[in-house]
């Protein structure tokens, strides 16, 4: 069970990674169906990804 937010998500994520070990957010539509994770694009309709600016990372 997770804690659900429906609200502030500005103010979430930055809280949320000021913690290093977190490297963002997903949120997900209230009313979506978690659909079995065998494929990455199996959630791609119901979520996003919010994520911190990294090197790591090339979008």
């Amino acid at each position: 069970m997770v804690k659900a937010f429906e609200t502030e998500f500005v103010d979430l994520f930055e809280r949320v990674t000021a913690i290093n070990m977190y490297e963002g957010l997903v949120l997900k539509r209230k009313d979506a169906k978690l659909e079995l994770g065998v494929r990455p694009v199996n959630n791609h309709l119901s979520q996003v990804k919010f994520r911190r600016p990294a090197k790591d990372y090339h979008y």
